[in-house]
């Protein structure tokens, strides 16, 4: 139905996808509430989070009609890598 291409592409952000808002949002809250943070900052947080994730969904569009599509899709995972290692 889809080429092959399009699963390679879409697959890796299912899972980007999945870990951030299913796994993050699902856990955020509980978490710092834990830590004893209040409701409205770990609110403002989960808030942030999905506004950045949207957007950076949205420019990932945009970029992927202009870029090729496995270059943009190993520079985000650089990106991620490198976030996760050292911050």
């Amino acid at each position: 139905m889809f080429s092959r291409g399009f699963w390679f592409l879409i697959i890796p952000f299912f899972v980007c996808g999945f870990t951030t808002t299913g796994l993050m949002d699902t856990h955020l809250i509980p978490f710092a509430q834990y830590c004893g943070f209040s409701v409205s900052t770990t609110s403002a947080a989960v808030s942030l989070l999905a506004a950045f994730n949207t957007a950076g969904t949205l420019a990932a569009g945009y970029l992927a009609d202009r870029w090729n599509n496995s270059r943009l899709l190993a520079y985000i995972y650089l990106v991620r890598a490198f976030y996760a290692c050292f911050f």
